[in-house]
């Protein structure tokens, strides 16, 4: 089994591919695909959390939407806040607090 997980956006069709293999990645590697990594937790809903989803994470009573991106800052998967654009690192939330409500190209 493969250690990463990966998903296509296809931007012709407007939705995600998941009946193609995406082995070898240098095909999609292409205008008209996204290919987007798994970061390797799961919402608190149990779903897979993949970079370009959009979640909900609170802090307080405040609930902000964020958009799960690689950050060079954090040297790692982050949270970038939608309002704001600042970032911060996933591990400011468990995996509990965060549940994905869509992603960059299903805009919710």
């Amino acid at each position: 089994m493969n250690r990463l997980k990966f998903r296509v956006w296809w931007e012709k069709e407007k939705r995600y591919r998941t009946d193609i293999s995406i082995t070898p990645i240098e095909n999609f590697c292409q205008e008209g695909f996204v290919v987007e990594q798994c970061v390797g937790l799961k919402d608190k809903n149990g779903t897979l959390i993949y970079e370009n989803d959009i979640v909900l994470g609170s802090t307080g009573f405040k609930r902000f939407k964020y958009r799960i991106i690689w950050s060079e800052t954090e040297l790692g998967w982050a949270l970038q806040n939608l309002e704001t654009r600042l970032c911060i690192a996933m591990n400011v939330f468990t995996p509990d607090e965060i549940e994905i409500i869509g992603n960059i190209h299903e805009q919710t």
